[in-house]
């Protein structure tokens, strides 16, 4: 993962505490994919934000969904990590876990787990769809009601060769198989006035109350 931790760090000294150092094009473009991906949530629900930057998803929900619950962001970049621990320093609802999800040996039960664009990157010498499914996996096991993330589409007229897309048909059917029947693919929004829908999100839930 150093090639990721490397990669954000360029970002972040070039343009500090923005959405652009998390790959987001503008703030309008980050709020469109919270509001995506939040639906399922509660605001009672305790949370994981797997790749969580600035916890920027944190504020998002406090901002706009009543959200009261506890939060815990996974991090692997030190400089988000220390810009968190200074900007939440007395809100003792929200943690920080430094590690990769894959490397953490133990993680409290959540009602539910997100992971926005957390897999949007190539990365070298390793299996990115492997990794994927193993972070799923992970994230479903220690989630009580369900997780929810996005990942860029095969479908699409341009591929950055920095970035990965992942055919979403692949992952719903992983989903299905592998994770629950209560799956729930949207791939019909688009971030950019103008713009086509070259991402997608999947909800998967634990049953069908949700």
């Amino acid at each position: 993962m150093d090639y990721l931790i490397n990669h954000y760090e360029k970002l972040y000294k070039k343009y500090d505490k923005s959405p652009l150092s998390l790959q987001h094009a503008n703030i309008s473009q980050q709020q469109k994919r919270y509001e995506i991906i939040s639906t399922k949530i509660k605001p009672h629900f305790s949370i994981i934000d797997f790749g969580c930057g600035f916890a920027d998803f944190y504020k998002f929900l406090s901002k706009n969904k009543n959200y009261y619950g506890k939060y815990t962001g996974i991090e692997i970049v030190p400089s988000f990590i220390n810009e968190n621990k200074k900007y939440f320093l007395k809100n003792q609802k929200v943690n920080f876990i430094d590690k990769n999800l894959l490397e953490i040996e133990k993680i409290s039960s959540v009602d539910y787990s997100i992971a926005c664009g957390t897999f949007n990157n190539f990365i070298p010498n390793i299996d990115v769809k492997e990794y994927l499914q193993n972070s799923l996996i992970r994230l479903f096991n220690i989630s009580r009601v369900g997780i929810s993330f996005n990942l860029l589409s095969t479908y699409v007229d341009y591929k950055d060769s920095s970035l990965f897309y992942f055919d979403p048909k692949d992952v719903f059917d992983y989903c299905k198989q592998k994770l629950s029947p209560y799956v729930e693919l949207k791939h019909d929004y688009i971030l950019n006035e103008g713009g086509y829908p070259y991402e997608y999100t999947i909800h998967v839930s634990k049953n069908s109350n949700i």
